[in-house]
């Protein structure tokens, strides 16, 4: 499969300051991250970024993240935080990767059998918490089999759609009869 998520660093020259502490970044984190660079002024004009830059394309939300002001020291954090879709959904494959981000877990529980319901309640959700990106993960799985994890969290485990935020230990279930 291809990445989902991949680093653009934008300046004016290979031979930079910034390209180079740039690259040193990428070669640093390339386990972690596909990495790019491109030497062009017009370039990152076109692709909304300024010189020097960085931009991290993906295959969720709306397809691209611009870093507003460019800071060598905060590109790996901006990076790792683009790479979280602003609600996704979460899984055994990923759950570790949301557990490590350290941020309050915003629980989506949906119903299999209502995927119309399904879709409406994650944009509502998508829309509620794209202010508060990077502050919150916001995550969505199925309740039909997730059920005890709902519980986990103040819920039912019987009523979906239904949302409770976790923060530590302490959670904040949304009212079920709304």
């Amino acid at each position: 499969e291809a990445e989902k998520v991949a680093a653009g660093g934008f300046s004016a020259s290979e031979d930079s300051d910034d390209a180079k502490a740039y690259a040193k970044l990428a070669k640093a984190n390339r386990m972690a991250h596909v990495f790019g660079a491109v030497y062009s002024a017009d370039v990152a004009k076109a692709e909304g970024a300024s010189v020097p830059g960085v931009v991290v394309y993906k295959k969720f939300d709306e397809g691209k993240d611009v870093m507003s002001e460019f800071k060598l020291d905060e590109v790996m954090a901006f990076v790792k935080a683009a790479s979280f879709p602003v609600v996704g959904e979460i899984g055994p494959d990923n759950y570790r990767d949301y557990v490590d981000r350290a941020l309050p877990l915003g629980w989506l529980f949906l119903d299999d059998e209502t995927e119309d319901v399904n879709e409406a309640a994650k944009k509502a959700l998508g829309a509620a918490c794209k202010p508060a990106a990077g502050k919150i993960s916001c995550v969505y799985l199925s309740g039909t089999k997730y059920g005890q994890m709902a519980e986990r969290v103040g819920l039912t485990g019987k009523k979906f759609p239904c949302f409770a935020i976790a923060d530590g230990s302490v959670n904040y279930p949304l009212d079920e009869a709304t």
